[in-house]
């Protein structure tokens, strides 16, 4: 059903897209909702799986396995806010991004670009602003015997994600040029974002911890073939995907139409 919502939330997102249509808001409220279904289940089972002492309960019913997967047996707010809000903090970043992007081009509406670029930048903050908060009520319904809040990747996630904030406070107050900023803005919050994952994974670590469970004790049987043969292809991958990835960024940022340079042929 995960796979299915999805794909109903990126088919009404085109369908939204598509100024003709007279339903455009209904299609991108429902595309909408679809992606908070999705993240609400992401959000559900990653939590299910951090709580095995009551696996037993869940899963079985009157001595019979319970296989049907139609139930979802806990839910946390906290946690659901703070890895739900980063989208919109991200999505800011990204209109900072556009109104960078596009003012490359002879065609540009300057005056509506940079009223994406200061919506996006007020948008980062804001979201940023809630995603801290929600980290602290996150914190404050840890379980105590974690003793998250001394864990060194915590500390620095707090220091990295204020120092952004700080960041984003700056460029928001400005009443221009808030596209200057869209990178630096991006490097800060691609750098927070995997710290947080990081210290997410290690907060995992601890919870799993208290039934003797760590995936270092796990054998590993290492297949060095199959191992060459997918790094080789991942390379591969990579060089297509680069070629694909400028000739779209240079096409986009100019009128009309694009001529590929010698580079790029």
């Amino acid at each position: 059903g995960f796979i299915f919502i999805l794909m109903a939330g990126y088919g009404s997102l085109y369908l939204a897209r598509d100024k003709q249509s007279d339903g455009s808001a209904a299609f991108a409220g429902f595309s909408f909702a679809m992606f908070l279904l999705a993240g609400f289940i992401m959000h559900v089972l990653g939590f299910q799986l951090l709580q095995p002492e009551k696996w037993l309960g869940w899963y079985t019913s009157h001595g019979a396995a319970s296989t049907a997967g139609t139930v979802l047996h806990d839910f946390s707010l906290p946690r659901f806010f703070h890895f739900i809000i980063p989208a919109f903090a991200a999505t800011g970043v990204f209109l900072m991004i556009y109104s960078w992007y596009f003012r490359a081009r002879a065609d540009a509406d300057a005056a509506y670009l940079d009223w994406a670029g200061r919506l996006g930048a007020k948008m980062a903050f804001h979201a940023t602003t809630l995603e801290v908060v929600t980290g602290f009520l996150w914190l404050m319904v840890l379980p105590r015997d974690l003793r998250f809040h001394s864990h060194p990747l915590f500390i620095l996630g707090v220091i990295l994600s204020l120092a952004l904030l700080g960041f984003l406070f700056f460029v928001q107050k400005r009443e221009k040029d808030h596209h200057l900023f869209a990178w630096p803005a991006a490097a800060g919050m691609i750098v927070t974002v995997l710290e947080m994952a990081a210290a997410r994974e290690a907060l995992r670590v601890r919870y799993l911890a208290r039934f003797d469970y760590a995936i270092g004790d796990h054998r590993l049987n290492l297949d060095w073939g199959s191992t060459a043969l997918f790094f080789v292809t991942f390379v591969l991958c990579l060089i297509v995907l680069a070629y694909i990835l400028a000739v779209a960024y240079q096409s986009g940022r100019v009128a009309g139409r694009w001529e590929a340079g010698p580079k790029m042929k």
